[in-house]
């Protein structure tokens, strides 16, 4: 027991008489331009849910150069527009807005949507033909999240888009 606090107190004294550590004051120059910080910072929604909203509507050889701070490019899709048949996906609809902003050196950001309240089914019908359950909501169709057949369909959506976007480092998160 001796030996032991005698050891804590060797161990307390020598951690006291530590040298401090020099505060230092840094004062980098300011050179005019934002700071683009990846990971963190702007994000622009190239368009959001509806093909026609936000960045869509801009020159295709306008990347916003001029937004100080932007890292980052949002395409936020309903998962119909995506995969509109079981075995037919439409990659272009992420890839070509994508690749304008990847030659920018910016980064993109996806967002896929299973349900909307703008259009009947952000889910494709082929799902819901496969025998997904679903309800309906003011005309909407709003599927049933934990139905295997959907949960199926879905899983096998995610892996595909996995496959193809995962480990890309020009995607910032997919979410």
């Amino acid at each position: 027991m001796r030996k032991t606090l005698l050891s804590l107190l060797a161990a307390a004294l020598s951690w006291t008489a530590a040298p401090q550590a020099q505060a230092a004051d840094i004062q980098p120059a300011d050179n005019g331009q934002a700071l683009v910080n990846p990971g963190m910072g702007w994000t622009m929604h190239f368009y959001s849910n509806l093909l026609k909203n936000y960045g869509s509507k801009l020159a295709p050889s306008d990347v916003l150069d001029d937004f100080p701070g932007l890292s980052t490019v949002y395409l936020r899709l309903p998962w119909a527009f995506v995969q509109p048949e079981e075995d037919c996906y439409n990659w272009e609809i992420v890839d070509t807005p994508a690749q304008r902003w990847i030659q920018a050196g910016k980064r993109v950001a996806f967002r896929i949507t299973a349900t909307e309240n703008w259009m009947q089914s952000a889910t494709p019908e082929w799902v819901f033909r496969a025998g997904a359950k679903f309800y309906e909501v003011d005309g909407y169709k709003e599927p049933e999240y934990d139905d295997s057949i959907f949960l199926q369909k879905l899983d096998a959506f995610l892996e595909r888009m996995a496959r193809r976007y995962d480990g890309n480092p020009n995607v910032a998160f997919i979410d």
